[in-house]
């Protein structure tokens, strides 16, 4: 973990905040169209909130290019370029896994079973607990 998975987290951790607290006074509202949830906000909070969402997003986004591609130097016909390329220094094999929520059905997709199933349970829980609090705002 580098200080851009640092940083991600912190503004990640600093919008959530920022957007609990614009729902609790009224600023932010949000609700859901044919299963498509949608964020209205009004004022200097939303503002602040999704900027820094935003800006967490592209920590993180910096966080995986700096692990996974470094700057080579080589020396072409007495110039020098530098080339962004796969690092060849260390020998990993990379896990991808990701979820598609088209309206309340999962789709899970990942290079391992064991990622798999875990990606599966945890869409299971997100889309219980948004079906149990969704309800409470739209009150």
């Amino acid at each position: 973990m580098n200080r851009f998975h640092l940083l991600g987290f912190l503004f990640l951790f600093i919008s959530l905040s920022i957007i609990s607290y614009g729902i609790i006074q009224g600023d932010i509202s949000f609700g859901v169209i044919v299963f498509i949830p949608f964020v209205i906000g009004k004022g200097s909070i939303s503002v602040v909130g999704f900027l820094s969402l935003i800006t967490s997003f592209l920590f993180f986004s910096l966080a995986f290019f700096r692990d996974n591609l470094v700057f080579h130097k080589d020396k072409d016909n007495g110039f020098q370029r530098e080339n962004l390329c796969r690092s060849s220094e260390k020998e990993s094999k990379l896990n991808i896994s990701g979820i598609i929520l088209v309206g309340p059905i999962p789709l899970v997709f990942g290079s391992t079973k064991h990622m798999v199933v875990s990606l599966f349970i945890l869409s299971l829980l997100f889309i219980i607990l948004f079906w149990l609090i969704i309800p409470m705002f739209l009150k």
